[in-house]
């Protein structure tokens, strides 16, 4: 299972526009807020902070999904080891 959430993670990266990977670098890495971004990228705060909703909104919905996998996941072996029993 560790081997599939490796693979939403990494799905995940690769779908960050450069924009975002940059606003991602900057902010969660290098600890800057967003209004430095906006100078340093030359763009508007506003801007950063959408970008930086909408990745968050993302990792959302892949944590979510990795935890509905995991919980599938620990429910197969004891209900094929119930099925295993009845036969």
């Amino acid at each position: 299972m560790l081997e599939r959430s490796a693979q939403l993670v990494s799905l995940l990266a690769h779908s960050l526009s450069g924009f975002e990977r940059l606003v991602v670098e900057l902010h969660f890495i290098d600890k800057m807020p967003t209004n430095e971004i906006s100078e340093v990228l030359e763009v508007d705060q506003d801007e950063v902070e959408f970008a930086l909703d909408g990745i968050r909104a993302r990792v959302t919905a892949v944590r979510s999904a990795v935890v509905k996998a995991l919980c599938r996941s620990a429910a197969e072996p004891s209900a094929l080891a119930s099925v295993g029993g009845a036969g």
